[in-house]
């Protein structure tokens, strides 16, 4: 019987930051993910943090993506990199005027 296991399948990015598992399994989509939300989903895992990127096209069951959808994948990481979620300091503000 497993008595330290806690169920995270329905846990927001938000509500898993500051925790640590073995395995971290995200799902990345280009719509609604920072790329700060994304640095923490991507650094729950221990020894392993699985990314999932929302993509037009099913790719195969075996998981990995066949060479016509690697660029998928990407372009659909690119956005989420490009979107900044943090609000400025005082400095970065006062740097940009």
């Amino acid at each position: 019987m497993v008595d330290n296991v806690e169920l995270g399948y329905a846990a927001t990015i938000n509500r898993v930051q500051g925790l640590t598992v073995d395995t971290s399994h995200i799902l990345v989509d280009p719509q609604s993910t920072s790329r700060e939300q994304l640095y923490v989903a991507a650094t729950r895992g221990r020894e392993c943090n699985r990314m999932y990127a929302v993509v037009e096209e099913t790719l195969e069951a075996d998981g990995h993506a066949p060479d016509h959808l690697r660029t998928s994948v990407v372009g659909a990481l690119t956005p989420v990199l490009a979107c900044e979620s943090a609000e400025r300091s005082a400095q970065e503000e006062i740097q940009i005027a």
